[in-house]
């Protein structure tokens, strides 16, 4: 029998109110991972470990096996394991691994360092998890705890920094927060914050009225410049992260869910500024402490692409990795890990972890699929990606599915929709007819990893293959490409190697043709949707979403005449 057909075989469960998902490993193999929002359709879908899942379903499935057939479930709870939500005993997807003592539970962190860990090869790394809030005092071990000056019952982790050496995890430093107030109440005027999520989502909920819109101040502060408010949400103190006592009302001087007067743009230019100031300085101590090379981040913070880019050049780290699922979803692959640490078994010999960790769609799938949509017609180009290179540079606009589905919150070649970046058309056109969305966020180019230097400032690092880092257009080029360059002459990149298959192929071809070596590439999905899963999705955008085209694979669909 292989190494591989012996290694255990590990159900990772991130059990999260928001964005949960499970992943299925096989010693140091991820076999297949998926959020629930994709299954399900309903954005941002936690999962509770005493209901059933449909991502658990989706990676058995996937796999052709039954909940019988895995060594070890490894669930990641973020809130209190001993709540009722978390009861296993009342989920009838878990009864034959809990029955057999097949369960390992861990606290919510943790998850987030070792998918960090994960991503960074289990080499030495230092690791900062960031993010609202994480699991309660009691769920912490006392490593953990003994890191944690100001924890204690009632408080929860929201910040954490761990020193991985030689494959093992060592927590460093801690912070928490009283559970009840580290955003309370959320969306409000009155919003008091006590951590690092919570201070970015009170803004959030200023401006937008929905605190887990954090991801648009990120678009929104360019068009902005902080002021003094910045140094007023959160500071430094005796190596702690410290925050105001006032309600956001008191420190942001802009009106509720008016993202389009220029107070909140302010506001959330001084919340970026902030947040940036803050990781860069908890960095730069970190490493003092430790003497790392390299540092890992998780957590939903690390979705901040500009705080990662300022990490990267001015930390004094040699190598940033970041971990593509970096939102709660990410703690499916960390439970994983923590369960093969469990059973004795580290993962070793690490291939680099691609970011398209669904299933490809099945035969039948996409036959079901045309069958439902009689009013397109579809053909198999004999070169397609010349054929679909040839349509985006006329100006169309088309949907591409291609494999399995990307495992964490960006479309990356594998759920996209693309665009020529060379007009300024294209921009409003996306925002109006098929995205619908506000007009003061960017979207993201997709590039040749051999070509990107020319066309952007990369800085230290030549790649951003999990489109996690902002950086400038050169600015000589800014002109050719303005549907992808944001108002301060950035752009969030996207790196492709010949690795990427015929996504790789497809900008090769448009570059043929245009001299441009790179596509507008945003997600595959409608306002208030999850990402599309199924051909059946992909092949309703067509219909529905202002799309000139879609490709599923080696198909080609357009509407019938």
């Amino acid at each position: 029998m292989s190494d591989r057909a012996q290694a255990p075989l590990v159900l990772g469960i991130a059990a999260a109110h928001h964005n949960g998902a499970a992943c299925l490993m096989r010693g140091s193999e991820i076999l297949v991972a998926i959020q629930e929002e994709r299954i399900t359709r309903r954005k941002r879908q936690g999962v509770e470990a005493a209901r059933p899942s449909a991502a658990v379903a989706y990676c058995l499935d996937a796999a052709g096996i039954g909940i019988g057939g895995v060594d070890l479930v490894a669930i990641c709870t973020a809130s209190a394991r001993s709540g009722p939500i978390h009861d296993v005993a009342r989920n009838p997807q878990l009864q034959a691994p809990l029955q057999a003592g097949r369960l390992h539970v861990l606290p919510h962190h943790r998850g987030h360092a070792l998918s960090a860990l994960y991503w960074a090869q289990f080499e030495d790394v230092d690791v900062i998890v960031a993010d609202g809030l994480g699991s309660p005092w009691e769920d912490l071990s006392d490593a953990e705890r003994r890191v944690c000056r100001a924890g204690g019952p009632g408080t929860s982790e929201f910040l954490s920094i761990y020193r991985a050496r030689d494959g093992s995890l060592i927590p460093h430093a801690k912070q928490a927060v009283a559970t009840a107030h580290w955003l309370d109440p959320p969306d409000a005027a009155s919003a008091r914050f006590g951590s690092l999520g919570g201070m970015y989502g009170a803004v959030a909920g200023r401006v937008f009225g929905d605190s887990l819109e954090a991801g648009k101040l990120m678009g929104l502060a360019p068009y902005g410049a902080p002021g003094p408010a910045r140094t007023r949400f959160a500071w430094l103190e005796d190596g702690e992260v410290r925050f105001a006592a006032a309600p956001v009302a008191d420190i942001v001087d802009c009106p509720a869910r008016d993202p389009a007067d220029p107070r909140a743009a302010a506001a959330a230019a001084d919340v970026q500024a902030a947040l940036e100031d803050l990781l860069l300085t908890l960095a730069r101590r970190t490493r003092a402490q430790t003497g790392a090379r390299r540092l890992a981040l998780a957590g939903g913070i690390a979705l901040n692409a500009i705080a990662n880019e300022r990490l990267l050049r001015e930390s004094g780290y040699g190598d940033v990795v970041i971990v593509p699922a970096a939102e709660d979803s990410g703690t499916a692959i960390g439970a994983a890990v923590s369960g093969l640490l469990h059973l004795g078994c580290p993962p070793r010999h690490l291939v680099a972890p691609g970011e398209a960790l669904g299933r490809a769609a099945r035969a039948w799938e996409i036959d079901a699929a045309i069958d439902c949509f009689p009013g397109l017609r579809h053909y198999r180009p004999e070169a397609l990606e010349q054929d679909v290179a040839t349509r985006l540079a006329a100006g169309q606009i088309g949907g591409w599915f291609q494999g399995g589905a990307e495992f964490g919150p960006r479309a990356l070649g594998h759920r996209s929709i693309l665009a020529d970046p060379r007009s300024a058309d294209t921009k409003p056109r996306l925002d109006r007819d098929i995205k619908r969305r506000e007009a003061f966020r960017p979207y993201a180019p997709a590039v040749l990893r051999a070509e990107a230097a020319s066309w952007f400032d990369m800085g230290p690092a030549d790649d951003s293959p999990f489109m996690l880092r902002i950086v400038p257009v050169l600015a000589h080029r800014r002109p050719m490409i303005p549907a992808v360059v944001h108002v301060d002459g950035t752009a969030r990149v996207q790196t492709v190697t010949p690795a990427d298959g015929r996504f790789h192929d497809l900008i090769a071809a448009f570059a043929a043709r245009t001299g441009v070596p790179l596509l507008l590439n945003t997600s595959f999905n409608a306002p208030g949707e999850p990402i599309v899963e199924r051909p059946d999705e992909a092949l309703m955008h067509l219909i529905a979403g202002g799309l000139d085209f879609c490709v599923i694979e080696d198909l080609l669909f357009e509407r019938a005449a």
